[in-house]
């Protein structure tokens, strides 16, 4: 054979190669990274499922929990009692301001029967700043709780959305790939029986056998990206998680 017939064929082998070498290498790394995790030797050889065990992903359902997302995060609910106890800490402040005032009685007498007795009364400080420091730390530690509360709750919504609408859009690219499949399986089994009675050319035949193997592998890839997107989200909204049944005085919303 010539270079020029042969040369399709040495460009798809390469090529192939070349892929193969790069996710023999991810493989590689992302067992390093399971085994260090695990707290295992490099070379700890980790059982793996060959198919992935993940729950009913529904994206509707998924949309509809994003109101009850503070009563299973725990994050948030620990953000949410947070806030409780500095709102707590802020009406004792407050209270504090007006200074304890105890009015009472005494009686004493000595040796020589000489009784003494009479009222009292005892003022507790703060009698001139109204104790205005501490309302002031205890306002800020709340509105601080307040804001780290918000702005966690706004991201989490913010990024489970997105990761939704990257979860659909992912999901229609794999329909219309897996729809293609059969017709590119069929285009290389027909030209693979064309170029064996030499009614195709070798470009032709390399052409649409890769054209096959590019599919099977967009889809592959495709559905390794829907699998991250899904853990994600289900990670994101605490999904299995229980809903915390909050005393009815910690169940409100943060003010």
């Amino acid at each position: 054979m010539t270079l020029v017939t042969v040369a399709p064929d040495r460009v798809a082998l390469q090529a192939a190669r070349t892929s193969l070498n790069t996710l023999d290498q991810t493989l590689l790394s992302q067992r390093h990274q399971l085994n260090a995790l695990l707290g295992l030797t490099p070379d700890a050889v980790v059982p793996l499922a060959t198919e992935p065990d993940l729950p009913r992903f529904d994206p509707a359902t998924i949309r509809a929990g994003l109101a009850t997302l503070p009563d299973r995060r725990p994050d948030l609910l620990a953000l949410r009692l947070g806030y409780d106890a500095a709102d707590e800490q802020l009406r004792v402040a407050i209270l504090s301001q007006f200074p304890d005032l105890i009015l009472g009685g005494s009686a004493s007498s000595d040796s020589s029967k000489v009784i003494n007795g009479g009222p009292n009364a005892q003022v507790g400080l703060p009698i001139f700043d109204h104790n205005q420091g501490n309302v002031a730390v205890a306002r800020a530690t709340r509105a601080q709780l307040h804001a780290d509360y918000a702005a966690r709750l706004a991201a989490a919504t913010g990024t489970v959305g997105a990761l939704l609408r990257e979860y659909e859009q992912l999901a229609a690219q794999l329909a219309i790939a897996r729809r293609d499949l059969p017709a590119a399986r069929t285009a290389a089994a027909r030209a693979q029986a064309a170029f064996g009675a030499s009614n195709i050319d070798e470009r032709g035949y390399v052409d649409l056998v890769s054209n096959r193997f590019a599919k099977e592998e967009e889809i592959m890839t495709l559905e390794l990206a829907l699998f991250d997107r899904q853990i994600a989200i289900q990670t994101l909204v605490g999904d299995g998680l229980p809903t915390a049944d909050l005393p009815p005085e910690q169940a409100g919303t943060v003010r």
